[in-house]
């Protein structure tokens, strides 16, 4: 048997990086539509997020490390996180009829 504190320990951890990942993911989602007019897909950027969680731990003591690590991150985002638009399902900013850089086949269809 597991005792409760270990289990509320590990529950509490992972809660903590949820919240870490979240809340990041929704900041760099903000910065790459402000400053790029791109759309970031949450699910590609909180995967990307996680994988460089424990560097942003490691980083945390050094100011200077920490702000390098999240340049790196922000520029992987941009590209690597763009949200893709199958299907020709509207995304959320569609619907709020938010401006973005687009270059997918939709714009290319409808020049055809």
């Amino acid at each position: 048997t597991v005792k409760q504190e270990r289990i509320e320990c590990h529950l509490y951890g992972k809660l903590i990086a949820i919240f870490l990942c979240s809340s990041t993911m929704f900041k760099m989602r903000q910065l790459l539509l402000q400053k790029k007019q791109k759309e970031l897909s949450e699910y590609k950027a909180i995967g990307m997020i996680q994988d460089h969680l424990f560097l942003l731990y490691q980083s945390i003591q050094n100011t200077q490390e920490i702000t390098k690590l999240l340049t790196r991150l922000f520029h992987l985002l941009q590209q690597n996180g763009r949200k893709s638009h199958r299907y020709e399902k509207k995304t959320v900013f569609d619907i709020m009829g938010v401006i973005y850089k687009y270059s997918g086949c939709r714009k290319q269809k409808k020049a055809a």
